[in-house]
């Protein structure tokens, strides 16, 4: 369920996905973390499991990142344990989806899968991201369009559909981050001001040219940090 990459640094950060994609989309951030990807379709168990790889691994403290639906996933646990948490980094996220347009998406799917998937990856980038764009096409939209199924990706989105972002539950976390691309369709940057309303303690970092997938900008490290 999860994979710990020992980097060498001090602390420890939790990474999460989004739909349709997996840890790998994560290999160009370099963040000053040793990294536990979530590597599971299923959260039956989550929080039991995260807790085991943290007693085994003697960590006391971790920051989670959640992208786009794994900005779900990162919140929920945040809520839960607010004691062992650093810092939350939320990027492309939204409070919830609406379940008619996740039936419509479903619909799709079901009538050409790989057709559909090809328009959502490409949504993912921006007009601005060609070259980004055309690392992911090298490097993961092949294996992608193999490895997910059918199945897999609408339970997915019934996920999606079943959860939201409980601001109250985020109250006591001192540092939040909201990370968004300007030029996101996927979920409109209007999405991220909304949370920044709700959760006043947080800080906003929006990357004017970027979609989807704003921690592939080069400088996504200093823009976290430069703060």
């Amino acid at each position: 369920m999860f994979k710990f990459i020992d980097r060498k640094q001090k602390r420890h950060l939790v990474l999460f996905s989004g739909w349709a994609f997996d840890y790998r989309i994560f290999q160009l951030m370099d963040l000053p973390y040793n990294y536990i990807f979530y590597c599971s379709e299923s959260l039956a168990g989550f929080d039991d499991e995260l807790k085991k790889v943290l007693d085994t691994n003697s960590i006391d403290k971790i920051s989670l990142l959640g992208w786009s639906q794994g900005a779900f996933i990162a919140c929920n646990f945040a809520g839960s344990y607010p004691a062992v948490i650093e810092e939350i980094i939320l990027i492309g996220a939204r409070q919830k989806y609406d379940k008619d347009g996740l039936e419509k998406i479903k619909q799709y799917l079901t009538k050409n899968k790989t057709a559909y998937l090809y328009s959502f990856y490409k949504e993912c980038f921006s007009p601005h991201e060609k070259d980004l764009y055309r690392w992911f096409k090298d490097t993961l939209l092949k294996k992608y369009f193999e490895e997910f199924s059918l199945e897999q990706l609408i339970k997915g989105l019934d996920q999606i559909g079943h959860v939201k972002i409980d601001v109250d539950s985020l109250k006591r976390i001192e540092n939040i981050k909201i990370v968004h691309g300007r030029a996101d369709s996927i979920a409109p940057v209007d999405e991220a001001v909304k949370l920044l309303k709700s959760l006043p303690q947080s800080q906003l970092i929006v990357f004017d040219e970027a979609g989807h997938l704003p921690f592939l900008q080069k400088d996504f490290k200093k823009r976290l940090y430069e703060h």
